[in-house]
This record gives C-alpha cells, sequence and structure tokens, in this order.
C-alpha cells in the first residue's frame, strides 16, 4: 500500500512559526536563496516542497527552477505529477484562467466545481482546467491543472501550489514541453512576475481579484488561428468553428498541430468546419509554420519588445510583421499583440465603442475616430492600457451574467453583443 506521508518534526514547526513572526533563528531550506527544487519519484517529498522556494520571494507567482516528474501509482490515472510552482495571496485557478475568452474555446475544458482527490500533492481546491497538448507535434498529452494547499501549511496559509496531473510518463524533454506550455497559457513566467507587479503600482485596484494574467494559447500558432476566427464572427459562430477544428483536423481532440491543418483543402476545411473564407487563410498559416520558423522569431521579437528599454520602433517592427501575415488586419493584429504580451494597444471593435459609451460617456461610432479617445482615458496606465480596459469590460460582463468562471459551456455563446445588448435594455 501507499506509505504514510512523513511527520512534521517540531524542529520544522519551530522554523515555521520563526518565519512567519519575521524573525531569525537557525537557518531553514526556505532562506538558502540558490536552492533548487529537487523532486524525487517517492511520496515522501511533500516536506523537501514546503520549505524548497525562499521565503522572501517576490509577490505573485513563484515558477519552480527544477520541475521533476512525480510518480504516484502505476495501477490507475493520473499516475504523474508536476508541481510547478507556488502563488501567495490565496488565488483561485480561475483567476488565472477565467480571465480572456479564449479559455471558452476548444480544446480547452474549465470546471469550477471539481476538486481532485487529496494525495501527496497536498489538498486540491475547486477548479480544474484541462486540455489535450501537442509535444512534438507527434505526441498528446492530456493535462489537467488545480491549485492546491498544501499539507505541511497551516490551515489559513495563503500559499497555492500548481500542480499538473499527467496520464502518463514522460521523459525529461516532454516535461519540459509541457511546463514550456502551461507557463505560456497561464503567463507564470518570471517576467510575467515581474510585469505584474509593475501593473499593480500603477493600477492598485488590480491587486484586489489577482488581475494581470490573461489566458491564452500553449503556442502563438493556436493564438493565430483563434484570432482568425474572432474575425467578422459572432462569438457563438467562433466557439463553434473552434470545435470543429478540434474534432475534424485534430487526429486526437486537440487543437490542430500546423502540420495537420497545413494538408487540407481549403474547399474542404469550409465544408466540415463552417471556417467560411478564413480557410485559406488558415491553411496559409499552418503552412507557414511548417516551412519557416516566422512565428518562433515573431515571439522573440515580441519578448524583446517587452522590455523597459525598447523604444517605440522594436513595437513598430512586430507590427508590421504581425500585419503581414494573411488575414491579419489592425484588429487582428492588435489582439495578437495583446496575447503576445504588448498591452499599449487596445483592439478597437463595436464591443469596444459600446463599452466606451457605456461608462466614460464617448459616443463615437468610427474605431478609427475612437482611438485618440482611447488614448486619453487609458494612456495613464501606460505600458499596461489594455488590462485595465479589460478588467473594466470584464467586470461589466460579470454584472449582467454573474461570475464567469462560474457560467456553464452551454451558455458560453451567449457573451456575444447582441445578446448583452438585449440584457442591458
Amino acid at each position: 500500500g501507499r506509505r504514510a506521508m512523513p511527520p512534521i518534526s517540531s524542529t520544522w514547526r519551530a522554523r515555521k512559526r520563526r518565519k512567519g513572526r519575521g524573525g531569525g533563528g537557525e537557518e531553514s531550506c526556505s532562506e538558502k536563496q540558490d536552492q533548487k527544487v529537487l523532486l524525487s519519484s517517492t511520496e515522501d517529498t511533500a516536506l523537501q516542497r514546503a520549505c524548497d522556494i525562499p521565503s522572501d520571494r517576490p509577490k505573485g507567482f513563484s515558477l519552480r527552477e527544477d520541475i521533476r516528474l512525480q510518480r504516484t501509482s502505476e495501477q490507475s490515472p493520473p499516475s504523474c505529477w508536476l508541481s510547478l510552482g507556488v502563488a501567495l495571496g490565496a488565488p483561485e485557478l480561475f483567476q488565472y484562467v477565467c480571465t480572456y475568452g479564449f479559455f471558452m474555446l476548444a480544446p480547452n475544458t474549465w470546471d469550477p466545481h471539481q476538486t481532485l482527490l487529496e494525495g501527496p500533492w497536498g489538498r486540491p481546491l475547486p477548479g480544474v482546467f484541462s486540455r489535450p497538448l501537442s509535444i512534438g507535434g507527434s505526441k498528446t498529452v492530456h493535462v489537467k491543472l488545480c491549485f492546491s494547499a498544501s499539507k505541511w501549511t497551516d490551515e489559513d496559509s495563503s500559499e497555492r501550489e500548481l500542480i499538473a496531473f499527467l496520464e502518463e510518463s514522460l521523459g525529461e524533454e516532454e516535461v519540459g514541453e509541457v511546463v514550456r506550455q502551461v507557463t505560456r497559457m497561464l503567463r507564470i513566467s518570471p517576467e510575467d512576475n515581474r510585469r505584474e507587479q509593475e501593473f499593480r503600482s500603477l493600477f492598485p485596484q488590480a491587486e484586489q481579484d489577482h488581475w494581470f494574467r490573461l489566458f491564452r494559447s500553449p503556442s502563438m500558432f493556436e493564438d493565430a488561428c483563434k484570432t482568425i476566427t474572432l474575425c467578422n464572427a459572432g462569438w457563438g459562430r467562433t466557439i463553434t468553428m473552434n470545435q470543429l477544428l478540434c474534432e475534424k483536423v485534430s487526429s486526437c481532440g486537440g487543437f490542430p498541430t500546423p502540420l495537420e491543418l497545413s494538408s487540407w483543402d481549403p474547399e474542404d476545411l469550409k465544408r466540415e468546419c463552417g471556417v467560411g473564407y478564413r480557410a485559406a487563410r488558415l491553411i496559409s498559416l499552418a503552412r507557414r509554420a511548417v516551412e519557416s520558423e516566422e512565428l518562433e522569431e515573431l515571439e522573440k521579437l515580441a519578448r524583446r519588445c517587452r522590455s523597459p528599454s525598447v523604444g517605440e520602433a522594436q513595437q513598430g517592427e512586430l507590427r508590421a510583421k504581425l500585419l503581414a501575415l494573411e488575414g491579419f488586419g489592425p484588429y487582428a493584429t492588435d489582439n495578437m499583440l495583446m496575447l503576445l504580451g504588448i498591452y499599449n494597444n487596445i483592439a478597437i471593435d463595436s464591443e469596444t465603442l459600446r463599452h466606451l459609451k457605456s461608462l466614460h460617456g464617448v459616443d463615437e461610432k468610427s474605431a478609427a475616430r475612437a482611438v485618440q479617445k482611447v488614448s486619453k482615458i487609458y494612456d495613464r496606465y501606460c505600458p499596461y492600457q489594455f488590462l485595465v480596459y479589460w478588467r473594466e469590460l470584464w467586470k461589466d460582463y460579470e454584472r449582467l451574467c454573474g461570475p464567469l468562471h462560474l457560467l456553464p459551456s452551454s451558455r458560453y455563446s451567449m457573451l456575444c453583443a447582441n445578446h448583452m445588448k438585449k440584457i442591458r435594455s
């Protein structure tokens, strides 16, 4: 049977009490700045995990430096799990996932009520995000994510461990790819953590609801495809297009890989997935992703553009290269800039114009003419204008529909301009 969890020694309890009071005392593992996370395949590592991240880490999310696969039971899934890092301030997973509409699009699945079983990973909290991830272009791994309260901390501790559950064992490189994709989706890198603190200094209200990490896809390719399905379509149709792409094009129910999508004929894609004129654009994007490293280079350029020392010239270069992609006009480009972490652009569509009139009294029917007025309202939050705007819009949706993380998936399609207009009237 399973081994019992190791007892907590009185010495370790005393260290935790002294640390909580801000006092000194004998050195503990949490006081070693350069200690890496070393996790073995036994269940006796929970105590190690509870103190292997420095206690003076910055607020927000601390990603572990050395993430190792853990095995629990070979008899039934999930047989493997990863401890990805620790979040402070008692956040809930929906504050990392349910922050942008892409979480509602296939193959993503969000269940606010599901709670996974307790184990060596601690006490899982309600709220589970799951989806298949493509590893190496040929393998699919199903991942479930949840926040867990550690067994080795006080009941009222504000620490939350992010746990990833896997249904099969993976090699070291495959584990690294899972971590990279989850880190991208939830924006939990050290850079994201630094920028979150910077944003909170400009917009303190964000700290109340941990507002910063806008959910995105595990790859730029998927983000770009989903952006194409956003254009000139109601939200319900966007949901349907993505569902059909996963069902009809992918061989495993995940989002299609560039190789899978590139082999389709535009007319067949139109017929099977209802994507209309977007078929040629989606296939063109997939073929560019297969034949070149253009998307990877764009993501590297975006990383440079996020640096505080970078001027407008490099951001202009990034914008121009996005506009050069087939099917990317100003709206799609601004949306992609946001997904790449460039927040000083606000993609203006009819819903933006409605929001400006409703909340700020700006009555403007032209997106082009609204740009200057948008700047006047949000430029004080530079370079995070979009984050403030999107929080306003998201809160407005929740005022009308209730908390969006509790919305049943059968009602996702109601979050469209026409339906909202009916509710407001």
